[in-house]
C-alpha cells in the first residue's frame, strides 16, 4: 500500500534531552546552512525511527529518550500524513479533560444547532485519538434519544454506550436512524454534544466532523460495510455452527440476566411473543418465512452474506420496528431453547411460562399452529405452561368466533389467559372517531361478551389472567397505536365507559345495574367503615 509521508528531523537539544548549551544558530555559506553550537559545527550523531513510530507526542518521547541513551543527538522520524491529520486541515480540536474528571460531561463540546429533518437519515462522521487510552461518545438535543447506544465504528459486535480511542486516528461514523432514535417530533432544531470526560488528564485530538444527509441507498450500503483508513474490510464468514452457537449463548445470557434481575417479582413470563406469522400459520423465521414489513411496506426477506459486503440481514430496522427472526439461524429448536433457559433460571420453580400471539380468534388456522409449536416444545424437552391470547379485537367480533377460540384452547389443558384485550370500532388512517352512543353499548356488550365466553368456556383451574391493554382513550396513549380510535374502557378523560360496567358484569356474572342503585354504593361504604370500626 503506497503511504504519503513526511519527515521530521528533531535535534535532541531543541527538545531538552541534551545538556543545554550557551548558544546555538544557522549561518549561512555561500549556497549551504550550517548549523553551529557555541560558536562550533554541529556534528550529527543521528538515527532514523522506524515507520509509524511518531503516531503521538509519548512515542515520541519515547524514541527520543532512547537515542539520549545511545548518544544521538539528532533523529528522523517518518510520519504518515494521515497519522497527523486525516482531513489535510492544518488545525485539529484538541480537548484536555481536568485532573478531576470522571464523568463523560466532565468534559463536553457543544455542537450548533442544525434543522431537523424529519423523514430523512442523518449520518455523522468524524476522526478522534488520544494520546492514550481513551473513552468518549455523543449525545442529542431535539432527538427521541439524547443519549443513544451505537455501534460507532461499524466494526463492534454490539451497540455500546462510548467509543474507545488510542493514539491512532478511528473513524467515527454511523447514521443517527439506525439506532433507535429519530428527530422528535415539533422540534425545529437539533444538535448534538462530544463527551470526553470519562478519564482524567486525558487530550484528545478531533477532526473531519460532517454531518451529511444520507439517501436510503448510502445508508444500508454503510450499514453493510465500513471502509477503512487503510483499505476495504475483509470479513470472515463464520459457519452455522459458529452462529448458533454464539446466538444461544447471547439468549441464555439475556434470560438468565433479565430473570435474575427480575427475581421472584413476576410469577408469569412471555417467554415467545408472536412466533407465527399471519397468512403463511407457519413460524416465522423457518423456510425462510417471516410475516412482517419495514415501516415502508418493505418485506422481511432472507440475510445475504459475502466476505466483501458482509452481512445484511434485510429485516425491519425502523425506530421502534426493529426484527430478528431465532428462527432463522437456530431452527426450531430456538423456542425448545428459550423454554429451557427460562426454566433454568426461574427463581422459583412455581413460575409460569406462556406463549402469547394475535388474531386467533379470527384465524383457527394459526391457532392450530400456535397449538402445534406449543406441542413441539413439550415433545422436545420442555415445557410450556401456557397461552396467551392477545385479542385486539373489533367490536363486530362475534360470539361464535370467541367461543370457538377459548374451547380449542381449553383443550389443551394449557393455563389460558387474555394478555392484551382492547376491542377497537376501526378507524380510516388520519381520522378520529367519536362513538356514538349506541356505539359505546355495542363496545360495551363485546367486552363483556368476550369476558364472559373466558370465564364459561375456559375451566376454571385454567383461567389464568386477564390484562386490558392501556388504560384510557387518551391521546397520549394511542400516539403508535390504533391512533383515533377509543379501544378501552376509560375515556380520554379517564372517564368509565359503558365498556367499564360491561367487564365488571362480565367479572361478576350478573348485571351490576339491576342490583344496585345509584346511592347504593354509599351504603356499602358506611357498612365497611362501621365494620372496621
Amino acid at each position: 500500500m503506497k503511504r504519503t509521508a513526511f519527515f521530521i528531523t528533531l535535534t535532541m537539544l531543541a527538545c531538552g534531552i541534551l545538556t543545554a548549551r550557551n548558544e546555538s544558530c544557522l549561518e549561512k555559506q555561500g549556497t549551504a546552512t550550517k548549523l553551529s553550537v557555541d560558536g562550533r559545527p554541529f556534528i550529527i550523531i543521528g538515527g532514523e525511527t522506524g515507520n509509524s513510530m511518531a503516531s503521538c507526542p509519548s512515542d515520541v518521547a519515547e524514541c527520543l529518550a532512547t537515542a539520549d541513551s545511545h548518544g544521538y543527538n539528532t533523529v528522523l522520524f517518518p510520519v504518515a500524513w494521515e497519522l497527523i491529520e486525516p482531513s489535510g486541515n492544518k488545525n485539529v480540536m484538541k480537548l484536555t479533560s481536568s485532573s478531576e474528571s470522571k464523568e463523560a460531561y466532565n468534559l463536553q463540546v457543544f455542537g450548533p444547532d442544525m434543522p431537523t429533518l424529519p423523514g430523512s437519515k442523518v449520518e455523522i462522521s468524524f476522526y478522534v485519538k488520544s494520546e492514550g487510552a481513551g473513552k468518549g461518545r455523543l449525545t442529542f438535543k431535539g432527538t427521541t434519544n439524547e443519549w443513544p447506544w451505537i455501534n460507532w465504528t461499524g466494526q463492534q459486535s454490539s451497540w455500546t454506550e462510548a467509543f474507545e480511542t488510542s493514539s491512532s486516528w478511528t473513524q467515527i461514523k454511523f447514521v443517527m436512524q439506525n439506532y433507535s432514535f429519530d428527530f422528535a417530533d415539533g422540534e425545529p432544531v437539533w444538535h448534538f454534544n462530544l463527551e470526553f470526560g470519562y478519564i482524567p488528564d486525558m487530550t484528545y485530538y478531533i477532526d473531519n466532523i460532517v454531518v451529511t444527509e444520507v439517501t436510503e441507498e448510502a445508508s444500508a450500503a454503510s450499514s453493510r460495510a465500513r471502509v477503512s483508513r487503510a483499505g476495504g474490510i475483509t470479513y470472515k464468514l463464520k459457519s452455522a455452527e459458529e452462529k448458533k452457537a454464539i446466538l444461544l449463548d447471547a439468549m441464555e445470557n439475556w434470560i438468565k440476566g433479565v430473570m435474575t434481575h427480575m427475581g421472584d417479582r413476576v410469577d408469569a413470563w412471555d417467554v415467545i411473543n408472536e412466533p407465527i406469522a399471519d397468512g403463511y400459520n407457519k413460524w416465522r423465521g423457518i423456510d425462510n418465512v417471516f410475516g412482517s414489513n419495514a415501516n415502508d411496506g418493505t418485506p422481511d426477506a432472507a440475510p445475504t452474506e459475502s466476505e466483501d459486503a458482509g452481512l445484511s440481514l434485510n429485516w425491519a430496522n425502523d425506530v421502534g420496528n426493529q426484527h430478528w427472526y431465532w428462527g432463522y439461524y437456530l431452527g426450531k429448536d430456538y423456542a425448545v431453547k428459550a423454554f429451557e433457559f427460562a426454566r433454568k433460571y426461574a427463581p422459583n420453580p412455581d413460575v409460569k411460562l406462556f406463549v402469547n400471539d394475535y388474531n386467533l380468534e379470527v384465524s383457527p388456522s394459526k391457532l392450530d399452529a400456535l397449538i402445534d409449536f406449543v406441542n413441539y416444545i413439550d415433545n422436545n424437552g420442555a415445557k410450556v405452561d401456557g397461552i396467551g391470547t392477545q385479542m385486539h379485537v373489533n367490536v363486530n367480533i362475534s360470539k361464535e368466533q370467541v367461543d370457538a377460540m377459548f374451547q380449542k384452547l381449553a383443550a389443551t389443558g394449557k393455563l389460558i389467559r387474555i394478555t392484551e384485550l382492547d376491542v377497537a370500532f376501526g378507524v380510516e388512517e388520519g381520522k378520529e372517531i367519536t362513538p356514538s352512543a349506541a356505539q359505546l353499548i355495542q363496545q360495551g356488550e363485546t367486552y363483556k361478551m368476550i369476558l364472559s365466553s373466558y370465564l364459561t368456556n375456559i375451566p376454571q383451574a385454567q383461567q389464568s389472567a386477564i390484562t386490558i391493554w392501556s388504560l384510557s382513550d387518551s391521546k397520549k396513549e394511542h400516539e403508535h397505536w390504533i391512533k383515533g380510535d377509543a379501544p378501552n374502557i376509560f375515556d380520554g378523560k379517564y372517564q368509565r365507559k359503558v365498556a367499564y360496567k360491561g367487564v365488571c358484569d362480565a367479572l361478576a356474572g350478573f348485571d351490576l345495574g339491576a342490583e344496585f342503585s345509584g346511592e347504593s354504593w354509599k351504603d356499602l361504604y358506611q357498612k365497611e367503615e362501621g365494620a372496621e370500626e
